[in-house]
């Protein structure tokens, strides 16, 4: 039943999306004008498209939503979760590490970890992964570094280290 509702909220979502009637019109318009008739001769080519993508975007999103949701996953970490390019770049960050780091004014992977930068990234390219413990003077803390390199791009996360190799939140299993 749950899914049913999500369906039916999804299909309301994309029919109340101007941009569906945009498309239907102008698929309607030139569906009427090709056949000859008046642009508005029939209601059908109007109606179909708003049906037709009603229903699979609605799918679409239907499937995807775990997806999504694991893609927003990062901006609700505490601790810094970032993508780099080749060069050290920070070129995709969300939630609290994008507001520290514009606080910080943050813009490559060297402003945070100065000379053991190119070190890193270069393992990280080479290997494929990496892993440190880099004390972050920038953010005054100290932190677990892990990073997968993958399609051109580094995914780097940051965990908070306090008192040794601990980690500064634990959960409880």
């Amino acid at each position: 039943m749950d899914k049913v509702r999500l369906v039916v909220r999804y299909a309301i979502c994309e029919l109340t999306s101007p941009l569906n009637y945009t498309l239907a019109l102008i698929i309607g318009v030139t569906i009427n004008h090709f056949q000859g008739l008046g642009i508005f001769a029939s209601p059908v080519p109007f109606i179909v498209p708003v049906i037709v993508q009603t229903i699979s975007k609605a799918s679409v999103k239907m499937a995807n939503r775990q997806t999504n949701l694991l893609a927003k996953l990062p901006e609700h970490r505490q601790d810094p979760t970032f993508v780099i390019d080749g060069r050290g770049a920070i070129i995709a960050m969300a939630g609290k590490t994008r507001s520290i780091f514009v606080q910080h004014g943050i813009t490559t992977m060297s402003q945070l970890l100065n000379e053991a930068t190119m070190s890193l990234l270069d393992e990280l390219k080479q290997e494929g992964h990496v892993e440190a413990k880099p004390y972050i003077g920038l953010l005054e803390n100290s932190y677990s570094l892990k990073g997968i390199w993958q399609d051109e791009c580094g995914m780097i996360w940051l965990t908070s280290i306090k008192n040794g190799d601990e980690p500064a939140t634990r959960i409880a299993i």
